[in-house]
């Protein structure tokens, strides 16, 4: 695909990208005297607005959108932490020369797997990078420090000074202070704030630097920006506003100064007090080419941007030079798309996007070309904007291309897979013919209504996954049984009737707690974790007693865990009731004590007792060490309910599939890809953990078995002692 840039010479020779990792765009504008330098550039040099980031609000995916137009795909999360190169075309890599300062884990993205090599990159040690350090902003200090021993050794050495002195050089400087105190103490902290000033005193002695370098030509261009905000409780990740919203700031050459401003503006941002000048957001992608067309690169190839032309200032013929080879940029990777698509379908089921045809593309590109050689180029800026509009929603138009036959072949697979596991079940684990002649009509009534309970403890387990207050109303359902159900009444020894509901109702407590937020009040202890898997387990071990006795299993302590002396038998109406229970206490397990279902909800200050260095191949098993271990919990606890009731494991496991994926099409059809951001990113992030899950449980049965039938020795006193016989329960 060919590239495109402004054929006309660009207002500026080079640009300088600070951002501020991290950076909320209300915490930025409110806090205006933690901003002196950046909040006078406002009122009287540059522009400002809003950058409007997207899913999943990380590290690595923001810096792409932003320096390479183009969002990348969700999986690049994974990839985010180390020296993994972005694969796409980006502005620096159009650049003629790009220097970058800043994190060992960001920096080094963009440069590696540049051919020429003229991507450079300085960075700090990852030792110094602490999150737990009192002053996390040292390391913005850091990077200052590389700035200002780069524009010495410039001014020093004659091949550098050559390289930095040619036309269309990038400085990119990043800033992780921000970030890093925004985990540690939460963005409302006086860490936080502080780091804030930290980095406007930075960008302000760096652009003096700068500017003393190249000997105040006027011809170097300024943009500040985040690649993504942060929430209250010191994440990120997901789609809240505090996430998605990040400040821009641009100035210097080529860019168009403040404009007065009468709009009417919201109540939140009244307290910005900027009412009287033109605030300008743009989409993430849009600052790539935003930066392009300030130094006349090309591009980049992948980019989905606009360029913001009220960004822009400078002669009428440049930015609707401009504008144009961005629509060009744009209308070509719309074409490589819809060639894709032709290419790999029949052709006589091909369906175009029909407002932009082949025909339609080509005589808007000769409209343009008129209208700019006629000096019109008002009309030419327009056109482009039509063009690129429509462009992008051809590439949206041929990325959901195969959705409907996409979403049908998923939902016959369920399909599939539901029958498949229900004939399983019926040929292989059920004995129709013995319970036939006891199908009496009291039996009846029984079996609907068991079915009935079954059906709404479901419904509310899917539920818990938007609110997790349902957990509560299941807990207080369940502890209701050895109170109303017969058999339980009269089985059940005392102690367990009352310690039942008393125990569900103490765990009923936790789902009630907030997961995240501030709070004034100063306990010894401050996290309820350890307290909720205490509940939780004890719960877990009344539900084997609960089981075993109405099972009329006595001295179940006597039980053998050996494979021989699990007898077979079919399943059985009540085999039901374990299989909804256990997925009742996993997903119970799984959000009791927090609600995972979104990216932004894993807070590594957990593992600070382990590491405080950003580690994310320790961080990451130790979060998710914590985060299954109540539900290995409960699948060691069905498991010794399969020994102990000689329940079929397979067919067990066979009717936990069942209702797992039956959620899972729930949730496949709750899928959004339009909406707010939190809307989109919440419905992906239920659907990948449902589905996650059912491969999880199988793993979790394996590892049950291993954890419930081995025994640990260890040595007291010069004695060996056993821990756990795998012959007593």
């Amino acid at each position: 695909m060919d590239l495109h840039s402004p054929k006309t010479s660009s207002p500026a020779k080079r640009l300088v990208l600070f951002v501020g990792d991290g950076l909320r765009a209300d915490t930025f504008y409110i806090e205006r005297q933690r901003s002196p330098y950046l909040r006078k550039i406002i009122e009287e040099k540059g522009s400002w607005g809003v950058s409007h980031t997207r899913v999943p609000t990380e590290t690595r995916p923001g810096h792409v959108a932003m320096i390479a137009g183009f969002y990348e795909d969700v999986s690049s999360v994974a990839k985010g932490w180390k020296e993994n190169a972005v694969e796409f075309d980006s502005v620096f890599n159009q650049s003629s020369y790009t220097f970058s300062f800043g994190s060992f884990d960001v920096v080094p993205m963009f440069e590696n797997g540049v051919r020429d090599g003229h991507v450079k990159s300085f960075v700090y040690s990852e030792e110094i990078y602490d999150m737990a350090a009192e002053n996390p902003y040292t390391l913005d200090l850091t990077v200052y420090n590389m700035i200002k021993e780069f524009l010495r050794n410039a001014t020093t050495n004659s091949t550098l000074n050559k390289i930095v002195n040619r036309d269309k050089v990038v400085l990119f400087i990043h800033l992780l202070g921000i970030d890093t105190n925004g985990h540690a103490y939460k963005p409302h902290s006086r860490q936080y704030l502080d780091n804030i000033n930290v980095v406007d005193d930075i960008i302000k002695k760096s652009v003096e630097r700068i500017e003393e370098f190249y000997n105040n030509d006027k011809k170097t261009a300024y943009v500040f920006t985040a690649d993504h905000g942060m929430t209250a409780w010191g994440t990120h990740g997901g789609g809240y506003p505090s996430e998605t919203l990040t400040p821009l700031v641009a100035w210097g050459a080529g860019v168009k100064g403040p404009e007065k401003s009468n709009r009417k503006i919201s109540v939140e941002e009244s307290t910005w007090n900027l009412d009287n000048l033109v605030r300008k957001d743009v989409e993430q992608a849009d600052v790539a080419a935003l930066m392009a067309g300030l130094i006349g690169v090309n591009f980049p190839a992948n980019s989905v941007g606009t360029l913001p032309v009220e960004y822009l200032s400078g002669s009428e013929k440049y930015i609707a030079d401009a504008i144009f080879a961005n629509a060009k940029q744009v209308s070509a990777s719309f074409e490589v798309k819809m060639k894709e698509k032709q290419q790999t379908t029949f052709s006589m089921l091909f369906s175009p996007y029909k407002l932009l045809t082949p025909s339609i593309l080509l005589n808007f590109h000769r409209r343009i070309i008129e209208s700019f050689k006629s000096g019109n180029y008002n009309t030419t800026i327009k056109l482009s904007k039509d063009l690129i509009k429509l462009s992008l929603n051809g590439l949206l138009y041929y990325h959901h291309y195969d959705r409907f036959f996409l979403w049908a072949c998923i939902t016959l697979s369920f399909l599939g897979l539901l029958g498949y596991i229900s004939i399983v079940i019926l040929k292989n684990f059920s004995n129709l013919k013995a319970q036939k002649f006891d199908y009496t009509k009291k039996y009846k009534n029984l079996m609907l209504y068991n079915r009935i309970l079954a059906g709404f403890l479901i419904l509310i387990t899917v539920w818990a996954y938007f609110n997790r207050a349902s957990l509560t109303y299941q807990l207080l359902v369940i502890s209701l049984f050895t109170i109303l159900y017969n058999p339980a009444k009269q089985l059940l020894d005392g102690k367990l009737r009352v310690l039942w509901p008393i125990t569900c109702i103490s765990v009923a407590i936790f789902p009630l707690l907030p997961v995240v937020g501030i709070s004034s009040q100063h306990y010894l202890v401050t996290s309820y974790e350890a307290i909720f898997f205490a509940i939780y387990s004890f719960l877990l071990i009344l539900w084997i007693h609960v089981e075993c006795q109405l099972a009329k299993i006595k001295n179940i302590e006597r039980i053998h865990f050996s494979r021989s002396s699990i007898s077979a038998r079919n399943l059985e109406a009540r085999d039901i009731r374990i299989a909804v229970a256990y997925l009742i206490f996993v997903t119970l397990g799984f959000f009791g004590i927090g609600n995972i279902a979104s990216i932004n909800s894993f807070d590594v200050t957990s593992t600070y007792c382990f590491t405080t260095i950003l580690k994310p191949f320790i961080m990451g098993p130790l979060i998710f060490i914590k985060t299954v271990l109540p539900m290995l919990t409960a699948t060691c606890a069905v498991y010794a309910i399969h020994v102990a009731l000689s329940v079929p494991l397979k067919g067990l496991f066979a009717l936990i599939l069942f209702i797992s994926d039956a959620m899972a099409v729930h949730f496949f059809f709750m899928i959004k890809d339009e909406g707010s951001w939190l809307d989109i990113g919440t419905s992906i992030s239920h659907y990948v953990v449902v589905m996650t899950k059912v491969l999880a449980l199988n793993l979790f049965m394996l590892l049950s078995k291993f954890l419930t039938s081995k025994h640990l020795l260890f040595s007291v006193g010069g004695q060996t002692k056993k821990s756990l016989n795998k012959k007593d329960f």
